[in-house]
């Protein structure tokens, strides 16, 4: 049928466990005191692609895709209740603590092109992202996008792409 399908997938760990920095190494300044030596940062992350082609007639070809990522940071919380030393000047003492951001990533989405002259493809194509986070200031993100473009190999050596994309936001 003139058809591909594909499929990937992979699995990632980070982890981090080196001492943490002082605040600042200018000694005219009393830094406040680190609250954890170290952070133990751990993320696990993990990705799956599929993808299908196909050119069902000698003038279409189609393209249908599938991601998801997920980036899943498992560090912990450090309070730093002490406050901090900013730009390596002075110290600030309001409270702070760090935020391990995650997100997951969704996107799915096909293209149909067209071989509308000799020379010149037309393509269509619609693509849904959604986007879930943690500890940011959007906790839910979904896009819309359509698209067309054309393309002309107005010569051996020169070709014209011309596109036009709109997202719809929420």
């Amino acid at each position: 049928w003139r058809s591909q399908l594909t499929a990937s997938a992979a699995w990632g760990r980070m982890t981090q466990d080196d001492a943490l920095v002082p605040f600042t190494s200018n000694t005219a300044i009393t830094a406040p005191a680190l609250p954890a030596e170290r952070v133990d940062a751990r993320v696990n992350t993990s990705l799956y692609n599929v993808r299908f082609t196909s050119k069902p007639l000698s003038f279409m070809r189609v393209k249908g895709n599938f991601r998801y990522y997920d980036y899943d940071n498992q560090t912990g919380v450090v309070e730093f209740p002490d406050g901090y030393v900013e730009t390596d000047d002075f110290p600030v003492t309001t409270a702070i603590r760090n935020l391990p951001t995650s997100y997951t990533k969704t996107q799915a989405g096909v293209d149909v092109g067209f071989n509308v002259f000799t020379r010149s493809n037309l393509t269509l194509g619609y693509k849904y992202e959604k986007t879930d986070r943690e500890n940011r200031e959007v906790a839910e993100q979904e896009d819309n996008i359509m698209k067309a473009s054309l393309d002309t190999r107005a010569l051996d050596w020169l070709d014209i792409r011309t596109s036009y994309t709109r997202t719809q936001r929420d």
